[in-house]
């Protein structure tokens, strides 16, 4: 069922910075960057970009928790939320990098009510907390507990990942499998939250892969590496195209998402432009 959810209201502020380390860009519905404050308002349609050694967390009025480590960009396309009827209808699109969600009031729904978009994937989580690596023609999704539904922009099957469990989604394919990761695989990646992934590295045919070559390439020397094309995707003519740096159009999520103001059709594909 393909649920409208009312525009936002550009000036209504929907969280604020709990934290912010070294350089954080923030552009307000498309304007020029500004370095993003502690306690500093974001608003519907603000885009987030962290540099080299930025990192920043974002506390939203619904008491959720995003962290954004390091090269890492998003977009809050919307957020509503009423208290004291515990309504929720959140989108956020991740256009690039390593980021963690801990969602804080729980809703009674049967549809989801914060919706992820990245170029490859559409998440769905419910009362959880979960970390994104996101990249132009794969998302991983590593679920710390309660459930995420993930599937593809352009495929219908939706996969659910329960705790302790991850999953991949390639550019035009369906979600892997979840396969089961530990609770040392999230401390590392609580680590590298404050580092940020490498420029370079090999993400594998999975996410239990690709956590085994970050930890590789942490101890290795080694910086001269350049990574072969990964297995699965499909040619470079079929993916999103790359990023570019903070330039977002915010009226112009990853390919494939829904428009600012309006929800996925749960369960199907989207609709095509």
């Amino acid at each position: 069922m393909m649920a409208f959810w009312p525009a936002p209201s550009l000036a209504a502020a929907v969280g604020h910075f709990a934290d912010v380390r070294v350089t954080v860009d923030l552009s307000r519905q498309g304007k020029a960057p500004t370095k993003a404050q502690i306690r500093e308002e974001v608003e519907p349609r603000d885009s987030v970009r962290t540099d080299d050694s930025g990192k920043a967390q974002i506390k939203f009025i619904d008491d959720s928790l995003l962290t954004i480590a390091p090269r890492s960009m998003i977009i809050i396309d919307n957020y509503t939320f009423v208290p004291h009827k515990k309504f929720r209808q959140a989108s956020l699109s991740f256009f690039r990098g390593l980021t963690h969600v801990l969602l804080g009031v729980t809703t009674q729904v049967e549809q989801p009510d914060f919706i992820v978009n990245t170029y490859t994937a559409v998440l769905g989580p419910r009362g959880t907390g979960w970390y994104t690596i996101t990249e132009t023609n794969f998302t991983d999704v590593f679920c710390e507990n309660g459930q995420l539904s993930i599937k593809s922009k352009t495929l219908p099957d939706m996969v659910p990942v329960r705790g302790l469990q991850a999953t991949r989604v390639w550019q035009g394919k369906p979600p892997l499998p979840p396969m089961p990761i530990t609770s040392a695989d999230l401390s590392f990646l609580r680590r590298l939250l404050d580092t940020g992934l490498p420029v370079r590295y090999d993400p594998g045919n999975n996410p239990t892969e690709l956590l085994q070559n970050l930890s590789t390439s942490q101890r290795s020397t080694s910086s001269s590496w350049c990574p072969p094309p990964p297995p699965g995707p499909p040619s470079s003519s079929q993916t999103a195209p790359a990023f570019r740096g903070f330039e977002p159009r915010p009226a112009s999520p990853p390919a494939g998402s829904p428009p600012s103001g309006s929800s996925p059709s749960w369960g199907s594909p989207p609709p095509k432009r």
